[in-house]
């Protein structure tokens, strides 16, 4: 299909490696043109090419200069073609999506004097167009072939440990279910059940279950499937856990489970859902430091990101609701790009002051009524892709 594409580093990176993915793709080699300070770009672009049997060239454009510009840009694609073998034959063509305004116009001046294709894709329809050399070709669907290891890599991060895909045993996906019906008929229940999973985790802290809890049917309730599941007992009349993996489980991970439970049966009627992930711990570079964050929960559909995280504790006045909502925004487009969005699965009612910042952020807030968080889940993330498409996978 197409010989050498020639891509710029600026913005809507991902839109420089799906048309790569196509069926009938037999691009071998990538020309990546940036500023010196870009470098790092097109080594991210690199490791994601490279495993799929694309080479990518990088050439640091040292001016904005028009005239100059279009004397660097020309010479960098003249001397990459002169280094692929059947030169007389090949075309270069230009992915014009992520070049910013000067380059874009420098490279359009190029391709056209010489008659060589041009095309951009629509990050928000997640489709290809020609503007040039391709007269009356319709736009193409691209395919949702990333994965969410090399959708973040595109944008400079890098996925620490092996990614949960799986969902939990059915014993487990019950015992969720089950909390949250409860929860819901007793948030009390819920944050004292929080409480208990804290001062679990620290001995000097934990008292034995008080008269109080043991007459809370709701919570002994949640302690029972516990129990049943052998994640805790109960030794001198407190509750402790076997692992420290059980403690998190009941101090909140388990509706991130339950969350992403319901996210992986909408496969089904999302077929263009092509990834997801729970608890993905992800690591950037930042100026010489290199920075963890950790995100609740990750969906990868029609090649745009949805970042979603998880709380069961009262998001009140100590700012831990607002701490959340700035850690997405700050997050979100670094992440996964402008078309990338995000929200936050709360338990218990976030503060009025906090559902107003998300909405200014545009982030979504989902708190309350979960028994039809699922349907809300599918309204989401299908607004968030192109409507009516068709599954390309």
């Amino acid at each position: 299909m197409m010989d050498l594409h020639v891509v710029f580093l600026n913005h809507y990176l991902v839109c420089n490696v799906t048309p790569l993915l196509t069926p009938d793709n037999s691009v071998k080699q990538v020309l990546a043109l940036g500023r010196p300070a870009q470098r790092d770009r097109a080594d991210d672009l690199k490791c994601v090419l490279n495993s799929r049997g694309i080479v990518v060239r990088f050439v640091a454009l040292s001016t904005e200069r028009p005239t100059e510009l279009c004397e660097q840009i020309e010479h960098a694609i003249r001397e990459t073609l002169a280094q692929l073998p059947g030169q007389p034959h090949l075309q270069p063509q230009l992915n014009a999506t992520a070049a910013d305004v000067p380059c874009l116009l420098a490279a359009s001046e190029i391709f056209r004097q010489h008659g060589w294709p041009i095309f951009y894709v629509d990050p928000w329809q997640d489709t290809l167009h020609w503007a040039a050399g391709r007269p009356g070709t319709p736009p193409l669907d691209l395919p949702n072939r990333l994965r969410i290891p090399d959708f973040l890599r595109v944008y400079g991060s890098e996925i620490e440990g092996p990614l949960q895909r799986q969902v939990l045993p059915d014993d487990v996906q019950t015992l969720c279910r089950d909390w949250i019906r409860l929860a819901q008929s007793s948030p009390s229940s819920l944050r004292r059940m929080n409480v208990l999973a804290y001062e679990a985790g620290q001995p000097e802290r934990q008292r034995p279950l008080s008269r109080q809890d043991l007459g809370d049917s709701t919570l002994q309730h949640m302690i029972d499937g516990l129990l049943g599941l052998g994640y805790a007992r109960i030794h001198e009349g407190r509750l402790t856990f076997r692992t420290e993996e059980a403690r998190s489980f009941a101090n909140g991970i388990w509706f991130e489970n339950w969350v992403f439970t319901e996210l992986h049966a909408l496969r089904e009627q999302i077929p263009d859902i092509q990834d997801l992930a729970l608890g993905v711990s992800i690591m950037r570079e930042v100026g010489e430091e290199s920075v963890r964050n950790e995100f609740d929960v990750m969906v990868l559909a029609a090649n745009r990101l949805f970042l979603i995280e998880c709380k069961t504790k009262v998001l009140g006045n100590d700012n831990k609701g607002t701490e959340a909502l700035y850690k997405l925004d700050a997050l979100t487009e670094l992440m996964g790009g402008f078309p990338a969005r995000a929200a936050i699965c709360s338990f218990l009612p976030i503060t009025d002051g906090d559902r107003l910042r998300a909405h200014d952020m545009g982030i979504e807030v989902f708190d309350g009524q979960f028994n039809q968080l699922p349907e809300r889940l599918r309204t989401w993330i299908e607004r968030g892709i192109k409507p009516g498409a068709k599954s390309r996978r």
